[in-house]
């Protein structure tokens, strides 16, 4: 029998949590969407390094501000890993997306002049 790893769990996160998380969400899409830009493509791993680099010092920047413990950071940043991954599928899938929509536009009957 071929040997088995473990599988690494994420740390859970309750519904509370989720809300306070979703606040994050515009940040890590800004932070993905503004690496892309400078870096390009290509290395994505060293993409999301930075990435996961950025959002963590963000995550501190805020608690910093607010004085407190706002996250459970490990529960957040692997939460951030997962929203890096999500941004990146969506930035793949935005030319088809384009495409979709102009297709659509294209459908649309013309106004009578």
């Amino acid at each position: 029998m071929p040997e088995t790893k473990p599988v690494a769990t994420a740390p859970a996160i309750n519904i509370l949590d989720a809300i306070k998380y979703a606040r994050f969400i515009p940040i890590v899409i800004q932070i993905v969407s503004g690496i892309q830009a400078l870096r390009g493509p290509g290395n994505g791993e060293q993409k999301k390094a930075e990435a996961i680099k950025l959002v963590a010092a963000a995550l501190a920047m805020v608690e910093g501000i607010a004085e407190k413990d706002l996250v459970n950071d490990a529960a957040f940043l692997s939460l951030a890993d997962r929203l890096i991954e999500l941004a990146v599928t969506l930035m793949k899938l935005q030319p088809e997306v384009e495409a979709v929509a102009a297709h659509i536009r294209a459908l649309k009957p013309k106004p009578a002049a």
